[in-house]
């Protein structure tokens, strides 16, 4: 039978029908994959790997990551058949991996013991079709997850002044575009005119006491920029939650997890920024560019959209004769990485890299046009636009 991949994949195992509505969320035991909720007809029964058939979820938002919980608990359903797969499901299994087919009528297959499903096919085991993950059913998926949004410094400020500038009204109507988009986000931005100038003239240099000033000044100017994209924010009606990714040092990768899953189950979000971090050589630059990635990873979210000051990637600098607007990049050879010009975090190579390499672990990337306006909303509600990575 033929339905909806929401998250696509494949697996097979013995079948649990749910008759009735159930809630991951204090209805599931995190830890062995039992059914424990009060008078439901399958309470004692575990979900993990079995084909679970539902007709929908019930219950708290918190219950997506209640199945990221059971995921890495290794007591996760091997997938999930459901009539309709609701906000809270689909964002539950995307963030866990857990293949969920919908507009299925599961009574057709509560007499069956072992079912197999196979992108959005469902059916006995052994005779799924030949099918691939590949075109627009996989960015819907990502999109499903959640997104995390990387504001370009080249956007946000006039990057090529000498002194911090910020622009307000662009930051004010990007922040009114996120606001719009109803899914899950976290955001990062870049530090642009607050931060490339001086970081260029800091970075290798020997530390002493004039340097030691400088650096102190560079990590001031971030907080004054993030103060001023978290009000903008939260004019927007965004519960950012601003963090202070400096602190972490080299342990950045393995503190930030339980901070930002905490922060998101709470229901804020995440606002985080590339900055100075002291490192036992030193200071140094955490980019933006490095946490966006790790930030999808920690979350589940497969999808990231890099708002730039371009419409796109171009396979050769904009400003050259015969540039062409890249729709898509699958690896380096589809632009010419030597010719485009670099800052302190890498430049636009730096980007396609860590974008495709971020393609291997199931990330999607999308560089938008952030001076056009609505451009960012459309690629948030789906749209193709600009250039996607991977």
């Amino acid at each position: 039978m033929q339905g909806r991949a929401v998250v696509w994949g494949r697996a097979r195992g013995e079948v649990l029908f749910i008759e009735e509505p159930l809630s991951f969320f204090g209805g599931v035991n995190p830890k062995t994959g039992e059914i424990i909720q009060d008078r439901h007809p399958q309470k004692g029964h575990s979900v993990a790997g079995r084909i679970v058939l539902m007709e929908r979820s019930t219950g708290s938002t918190v219950g997506a990551y209640s199945l990221l919980r059971l995921r890495d608990n290794g007591v996760a359903p091997a997938a999930i058949v459901a009539q309709q797969a609701d906000t809270v499901l689909s964002t539950g299994a995307a963030l866990a991996n857990i293949p969920l087919v919908d507009l299925i009528e599961i009574k057709e297959f509560s007499q069956n013991t072992e079912l197999e499903v196979a992108g959005g096919w469902v059916g006995e085991p052994g005779q799924a079709p030949d099918i691939t993950n590949d075109g627009p059913e996989s960015e819907e998926m990502a999109l499903i997850t959640g997104v995390v949004i990387k504001l370009g410094g080249s956007v946000i400020t006039e990057k090529n002044s000498d002194v911090p500038v910020i622009r307000r009204d662009i930051v004010l109507r990007l922040s009114q575009e996120i606001g719009r988009f109803h899914g899950s986000v976290a955001i990062v931005h870049g530090a642009g005119s607050f931060g490339h100038p001086l970081a260029a003239r800091l970075i290798g240099q020997p530390l002493d006491d004039t340097l030691r000033l400088a650096w102190s000044e560079l990590q001031t100017l971030q907080y004054r920029l993030n103060s001023e994209i978290a009000d903008a924010l939260r004019f927007a009606g965004i519960p950012v939650y601003p963090l202070q990714a400096s602190v972490l040092g080299a342990h950045w990768q393995r503190h930030i997890a339980d901070t930002t899953r905490t922060i998101v189950e709470h229901g804020f979000v995440p606002l985080l920024y590339g900055t100075p971090v002291i490192l036992q050589d030193g200071p140094a630059i955490l980019s933006g560019d490095d946490l966006v990635y790790s930030i999808a990873q920690v979350l589940g979210y497969r999808y990231v959209i890099h708002v730039t000051d371009q419409p796109g990637v171009y396979d050769r600098p904009p400003d050259k004769n015969g540039a062409i607007l890249l729709d898509r990049i699958r690896t380096m050879k589809d632009f010419d990485a030597e010719m485009l010009t670099h800052d302190v975090t890498g430049g636009i190579a730096s980007k396609v890299r860590k974008a495709l390499a971020a393609s291997t672990r199931g990330i999607m990337t999308r560089v938008v046009n952030g001076l056009q306006p609505g451009e960012l909303l459309e690629a948030l509600r789906g749209g193709s636009v600009g250039t996607l990575i991977g």
